[in-house]
């Protein structure tokens, strides 16, 4: 397992790395990181497994930090002192918040909750390999899905939305059915690059050919024919609206 360290002081980034090592694991430190320069190396270079993360650096990481996360399938741990940032964990679908100073037992618990989902990625990766050899990868307007332990085609021109949830994804379908799949939302974008979606925050993909209003503004959101809203980011402004007046 790679890891990364984004510490700001140097004491808690080698006490860190001290409880890490005396684990009994197979792991990598390959980077302790500061400033956003020497992190975006490490994401385009080194291709971490996982990051700790003190609470603290939260508001000095790129704009686009998780989204480039999600995209490696690598797994963020947060720690502290305080606990107010803990409900990043949840809203983000983290694996854990450790607080300090460090104890072995959690460190442990968070680096088996990390190879428990790269070992739930691997078996998403060969389910989806073994699907597109057989046929199952998005072809025409059908795209397979797996859902109650079988592959289902879905019609993608009814599929509404889809969202991200930590590293799985919901599928909004009309009708009002929703389906919960093992792949990442990343998976979807690419499978669906060419067809009438875009991603309009880091955790939400939506079919265009859904769209029925648009508010603008600071807070921008777009209304569904499912008669839901959502959000549409200041990063990702710019593409949606491209896209409607091409």
């Amino acid at each position: 397992m790679k890891i990364v360290i984004i510490e700001k002081d140097a004491r808690v980034a080698s006490e860190l790395e001290s409880v890490l090592a005396a684990q009994n694991q197979v792991l990598y430190l390959i980077g302790k990181v500061q400033g956003k320069k020497a992190l975006q190396v490490h994401l385009k270079h080194m291709v971490p497994d996982a990051f700790f993360i003190n609470s603290n650096q939260l508001t000095k990481l790129p704009e686009d930090f998780f989204s480039t996360v999600n995209e490696l399938k690598a797994h963020v741990v947060l720690y502290g002192k305080s606990k107010k940032h803990a409900l990043e964990v949840i809203q983000r679908n983290l694996v854990d918040y450790l607080s300090i100073p460090f104890e072995s037992v959690a460190i442990n618990r968070a680096l088996q909750r990390i190879l428990d989902r790269m070992k739930m990625q691997m078996i998403i990766q060969n389910t989806y390999k073994k699907a597109s050899q057989t046929g199952a990868a998005p072809l025409g307007n059908t795209i397979m899905v797996y859902d109650n332990e079988r592959l289902n085609p879905i019609d993608i021109n009814k599929i509404i939305k889809i969202k991200a949830q930590g590293a799985y994804s919901e599928i909004y379908v009309q009708g009002a059915k929703k389906i919960l799949t093992s792949k990442h939302l990343a998976v979807y974008e690419r499978a669906l690059n060419d067809k009438s979606f875009i991603r309009i925050h880091d955790a939400c993909l939506i079919n265009a050919e859904h769209v029925t209003a648009y508010k603008p503004g600071v807070n921008a959101k777009v209304q569904l024919k499912d008669n839901t809203y959502e959000s549409v980011s200041k990063r990702k402004k710019k593409v949606f609206l491209n896209y409607f007046r091409a």
